[in-house]
């Protein structure tokens, strides 16, 4: 997703992704259970890869580095608190989405695309 502001910092950017996936798994967890009425499920389950942005969100402490990052995006921590979304913490190695964002050996590229097809 391309970010409206300028990050300065993976953790930063990755904290403020986190804000998006949370407000899109709220939307479509309103869709699902509230409009059709098919089922319930909490917490909604995030993976993130990022040690930094997690910390950030589960703690919820700011410090020099971090205490200029907008209001909006501290959406994230009131849900983890409320227990409205978790977040797991998901290994290099094999986080799948790595194959959408970055160049990678042809042998990780091969397992992981084997893992996406086992899905689809």
């Amino acid at each position: 997703m391309k970010q409206k502001t300028v990050s300065l910092s993976t953790s930063e950017a990755e904290y403020k992704t986190l804000t998006y996936a949370f407000r899109d798994g709220m939307y479509f967890y309103n869709i699902l259970h509230t409009e059709m009425k098919l089922f319930s499920w909490f917490p909604i389950t995030t993976y993130i890869d990022n040690i930094g942005a997690g910390y950030m969100a589960e703690t919820g402490q700011c410090n020099k580095r971090t205490k200029h990052i907008h209001i909006e995006y501290h959406f994230v921590k009131e849900k983890i608190r409320d227990k409205v979304h978790v977040l797991e913490r998901v290994a290099s190695e094999f986080n799948v989405s790595d194959i959408f964002t970055k160049p990678l050996p042809a042998a990780t590229f091969k397992r992981m695309r084997q893992s996406i097809m086992q899905y689809g």
